[in-house]
């Protein structure tokens, strides 16, 4: 967030401040890493990215609300059950949803400032906690609906603390930025049939009466925001996805394959196990000893070879990358054509830096043609975006 500070004199651009304190009418404002940017005598302008009022502690237990301005209008209308909530900032509305996590019931929602048409999204909870356990839950929601609709709320965001129940008298509040806002015209759920299929009006027809397509539950979306609260690296995985969803035709393959292979673990599990070469464990060590015996007779190769062949002979059993990235989707039932095959083997081509050469419709690939594989790599490689429905269930 930037700032601009009157009669600021003394102080110097291009410098960090650690800690400094403002009076903004009858409240007290403490700026805490201040970079200051451009001194114009008698004011300076800088970005922080934290602030609070005089008296906050995130150790002290609030009822907590954290309410973020959004860059576009955010809608979970196609994608979540909803439900009907009203508070002292909205009237009644079915743009809310909840989801227990563990154990709280969170509740959010999405409002609009009619007189200056700027809407917001606010997460909040009716259970006393401190600033870590609410931020880290709220996170959790907030990442489980950015996936489902494709459209993370991010950049900056205010936790408004209260005392009482009600919510309704700000006791004090704390200022914090996020990542920067991510939205992605992709979403694994949308529910309404005619959105998509423009051209197949009977179809989307079909779909619509009699009602194929459905929204998540309220069960399905708190089990997600729970594997989320309870699991970095299923949190990364979605903020990767939802990243390369945005990104360059030239990176957004290369981080969709990343994003299968932490998906491909953490729904594998021990099991990753089964899918080695050799299941029986002893079989494989005692193939692993004899492999080293013969090698140790080769004492005519230099010792850095030797140790490379060392190494390589102890991994022989690995599970390869190949049986690791179909896994998951067996897991899940999800059919997998050659074409998603040959497209799951170019994995280690974006490994090595290379675009892999999918269509082979000229002996020398140009531009063109490279470029209309990425686009055909990144179409198939969206399955991957199904995978986190796992943990709806």
């Amino acid at each position: 967030m930037k700032i601009l500070i009157g009669r600021a004199k003394g102080w110097m651009s291009g410098k960090n401040t650690k800690k400094f304190c403002l009076r903004h009418r009858i409240q007290n404002w403490y700026f805490e890493y201040v970079w200051l940017l451009q001194y114009s005598p008698p004011s300076i302008r800088g970005d922080v990215d934290f602030f609070y009022t005089k008296g906050y502690s995130k150790k002290r237990d609030y009822y907590y609300r954290l309410v973020i301005p959004l860059k576009y209008k955010l809608d979970f209308h196609y994608q979540v059950d909803e439900i009907a909530y009203t508070s002292d900032l909205l009237e009644w509305s079915r743009s809310a949803t909840k989801a227990m996590i563990d154990g709280d019931e969170f509740i959010a929602y999405t409002f609009t400032n009619e007189g200056r048409d700027q809407h917001y999204f606010a997460i909040e909870c009716e259970v006393k906690m401190n600033y870590e356990t609410f931020s880290d839950k709220a996170f959790a929601l907030k990442n489980a609906l950015g996936y489902l609709t494709g459209y993370l709320a991010g950049d900056g965001g205010y936790f408004f603390a209260y005392r009482k129940k009600e919510m309704k008298e700000i006791n004090d509040y704390y200022y914090c930025s996020f990542r920067s806002t991510i939205k992605s015209g992709y979403s694994p759920i949308h529910t309404n049939p005619y959105s998509l299929l423009h051209d197949k009006s009977t179809v989307a027809e079909r779909l619509y009466e009699k009602r194929m397509l459905r929204t998540v539950s309220f069960e399905e979306l708190s089990n997600l925001t729970n594997k989320l609260y309870q699991s970095l690296d299923l949190t990364a995985a979605i903020i990767l996805l939802l990243e390369s969803s945005v990104a360059s035709l030239l990176f957004m393959p290369g981080g969709y394959a990343i994003v299968l292979e932490t998906l491909s673990d953490l729904i594998i599990g021990d099991d990753k196990l089964k899918l080695a070469p050799i299941k029986d464990k002893p079989k494989a060590k005692l193939l692993r000893k004899q492999l080293l015996k013969v090698l140790d007779e080769f004492d005519c190769l230099p010792d850095d070879d030797l140790a490379v062949l060392k190494v390589r002979i102890e991994q022989i059993n690995q599970v390869t990358n190949g049986e690791r990235l179909k896994a998951p989707f067996k897991e899940l039932g999800i059919t997998l054509l050659e074409r998603d095959m040959e497209v799951l083997r170019s994995r280690n081509d974006f490994l090595h830096g290379r675009i892999p050469d999918i269509s082979k419709t000229v002996a020398v690939p140009g531009l063109e043609e490279k470029n209309r594989d990425l686009f055909y790599l990144n179409t198939i490689e969206e399955k991957t975006a199904q995978m986190p429905s796992y943990y709806y269930k």
